[in-house]
């Protein structure tokens, strides 16, 4: 178990920080400062973990004005930039105490953009990660013939590959029914790259995920055969 907490310590970037301490052997360790990816010269407050995103207020990190909610993904060792959950979660007076439901969908915050603090509810529509997405690869023999039959891809490899960074994230294969998963791990821009047979050119395609929860996880690819041009 950890615990994240607001503190004001000699250790601290100034203001509030926030720390965390984890329980070990019955006891609680000595918290530890999160360090200066979170913490700033202004006061860290009201911190909230919800699978490997941790949530807080802040105002020391660039913002709407006021105090702002940010979160920041949990990283193999801290955790990554704080993002700014922008307008309107945010606005220029202060927002902070963000609590949200398992499911990420549904929470609270505290606000006080009406002249006093108040608690306001909030839907969260924009979609969290990961998640899950699944699809039926199909095979066309010629791309020129308008009647050709489509038939399921099976057994074929394929890699999420990570545009920004130009990297691998997962591989995964089709199964006997042309069907495959793929788990989407973080928000960025994705191509799947499936690989060509006996020498042949890989194909690549686009993945367009939508960015709200409402969108579709389910994705059809077809594969023309004859787009798998010989290496020479």
């Amino acid at each position: 178990q950890i615990l994240y907490v607001a503190a004001d310590m000699p250790d601290g970037f100034g203001g509030l920080d926030l720390y965390k301490s984890t329980y070990v052997n019955g006891q609680w360790t000595k918290p530890e400062n999160l360090g200066e990816q979170i913490n700033t010269s202004g006061d860290e407050n009201y911190p909230s973990v919800l699978g490997n995103t941790l949530y807080f207020s802040s105002t020391g990190h660039a913002g709407l004005g006021g105090m702002d909610i940010f979160k920041a993904l949990k990283e193999r060792e801290g955790f990554g930039e704080p993002v700014n959950l922008g307008y309107p979660v945010n606005t220029n007076f202060d927002d902070f105490s963000l609590s949200l439901a398992v499911d990420g969908f549904r929470g609270f915050l505290s606000s006080n953009r009406e002249g006093s603090d108040d608690i306001y509810e909030l839907t969260n529509h924009l979609r969290s990660y990961p998640f899950t997405i699944t699809g039926l690869l199909k095979i066309k023999e010629e791309s020129w013939s308008e009647s050709g039959e489509l038939r399921v891809l099976p057994h074929a490899k394929l890699s999420l590959i990570d545009n920004q960074k130009n990297t691998v994230v997962q591989t995964t294969t089709s199964d006997a029914d042309g069907l495959f998963t793929l788990t989407i791990p973080y928000f960025s821009q994705y191509r799947i790259k499936i690989a060509g047979d006996r020498g042949a050119e890989d194909i690549v395609v686009s993945l367009d995920l939508s960015k709200t929860r409402s969108g579709e996880n389910k994705y059809d690819i077809v594969v023309v055969k004859n787009s798998f041009r010989k290496n020479y």
